[in-house]
């Protein structure tokens, strides 16, 4: 390893002392080269900055050593080297949140290369009394940053979480009956929010389409073909925090899944309608008509139409999440069951498996990126469907004629 060497620069000239630290750094075109700084007031003072600048330039110019390093910088260093180069925003966000609510503040303090499986163990048992889900987001996220620290940033020689496993009362399969919406359910529905409101577009999004919440928000009408009769699905917005500042964003559809969709009559003649009252209503305001485009973040912003979005209220505006969700509290109400907007994407796949559409044809609809994804819906539609068959045979083996 280089040597430190030190020296006041000033020594013997009268004014203060200047020190400076230099250590000799790989040759360039073999001429010997050093590193060096000056400007310290003591001697101590430049032995120490001198040795935390050789540490790094052998670390290759890390602010840190591995060895030294705590897991909460290693955490930080992780999320915006790693992170930022391989995610999605909305991993990001989200592993970000696992990390400041979940991780540091339990083992943060600790040096990366001090943590071992039994104190990962320790840590994820402690949430046995959470869900599966939330158990299953913070054991990935630390999977994958023990993982990094190996490879590629070279950190640690070996892995800690590689067998660090979900406490057992986690893996007990969650008994929580999984929702449909019915025809009769769906009337209901449109009663309350008929054409012309708000809601009436992404509900039937929803239950003809089965797309995303955050495909349906960003459809835009250069990607509805009338002639052709489909819809093709090649963005997908989502809301993001932003500094603190709820903001939405557009990207490509979950794991790539581009798709084009096919259109029945019902949907096809209520996009037509839809088309029409826009732009009905975008001649009557003229320049005050809502338009929107994004930035060079790709932020969702006003002006500009370069964004011109299916779903908008009476007035023209972009509908908003928010209002969304304050709709799908009102349905959940009028049908006394649990709904969400998947619940309509769930309820498309089963129709379509009801109606004997090839598992594969529906994989491509809904944009699966698993094939296990689309057979889960079966399995569920397979298992209600044994249920109703119980309850037939139940009957006819209670009746007055048997």
């Amino acid at each position: 390893m280089a040597k430190i060497n030190v020296r006041d620069r000033n020594k013997n000239t009268g004014r203060r002392p200047n020190w400076e630290y230099r250590f000799e750094i790989a040759s360039v075109a073999g001429k010997r080269q050093n590193a060096t700084k000056s400007g310290f007031r003591t001697k101590k003072e430049a032995l120490e900055a001198g040795a935390k600048a050789l540490a790094e330039y052998y670390a290759s110019g890390e602010h840190f050593t591995p060895s030294t390093v705590s897991l909460s910088d290693y955490l930080d260093f992780w999320l915006e080297n790693y992170g930022k180069n391989h995610w999605k925003d909305t991993t990001l966000q989200g592993r970000t949140y696992i990390v400041e609510r979940n991780i540091k503040p339990a083992l943060g303090k600790y040096r990366l290369s001090s943590i071992t499986p039994s104190v990962l163990q320790t840590f994820i048992n402690g949430f046995r009394d959470k869900s599966k889900s939330y158990i299953t987001g913070i054991l990935a996220t630390i999977h994958v940053a023990f993982q990094c620290a190996v490879f590629p940033f070279g950190f640690i020689k070996v892995d800690p979480a590689v067998h660090v496993t979900p406490p057992l009362s986690s893996t007990i399969p969650m008994t929580k009956e999984r929702t449909t919406i019915t025809q009769e359910d769906f009337k209901k529905i449109v009663a309350k929010y008929p054409f012309g409101t708000t809601y009436y577009i992404p509900l039937m999004l929803g239950w003809h389409c089965g797309l995303r919440i955050s495909e349906t928000m960003g459809l835009t009408w250069d990607s509805v073909d009338f002639l052709q009769k489909n819809v093709t699905i090649k963005i997908q917005v989502n809301q993001l925090a932003n500094k603190g500042i709820p903001k939405r964003k557009v990207s490509a559809p979950k794991f790539g899944s581009v798709r084009t969709i096919p259109l029945d009559d019902e949907m096809l003649q209520a996009l037509q309608k839809e088309y029409d009252r826009q732009t009905c209503l975008r001649n009557n305001m003229g320049d005050y008509y809502p338009t929107y485009s994004y930035d060079s973040n790709a932020y969702i912003i006003d002006g500009g139409d370069t964004m011109n979005f299916v779903c908008r209220n009476k007035h023209g505006e972009w509908m908003s999440m928010r209002s969304l969700n304050h709709a799908l509290e009102k349905i959940r109400s009028i049908l006394g069951k649990s709904v969400s907007y998947h619940t309509f994407r769930h309820t498309h796949a089963t129709i379509l498996l009801a109606c004997g559409v090839n598992p594969k044809v529906i994989q491509q609809r809904l944009g699966h990126r698993k094939m296990s994804t689309t057979l889960d819906v079966y399995t569920h539609a397979t298992l209600e469907a044994q249920a109703d068959a119980i309850d037939k045979i139940q009957k006819f083996f209670q009746s007055d004629d048997n």
